[in-house]
């Protein structure tokens, strides 16, 4: 399972939208789903722990 994935996951089961996580790491919607998709392989770790 890849980083994004992961993301993707736990960002469902805590039932968020792409766009209320984007606000609360301080980043674009369309970069949450680009970590998501894989067109962006690392993530910054700074972004993970948020």
């Amino acid at each position: 399972m890849t980083t994004g994935e992961r993301i993707k996951l736990q960002r469902k089961k805590l039932s968020m939208s792409a766009e209320q996580l984007a606000e609360k790491v301080n980043l674009s919607p369309a970069t949450i789903y680009r970590y998501e998709k894989g067109d962006i392989e690392k993530v910054p770790a700074d972004i993970l722990k948020k």
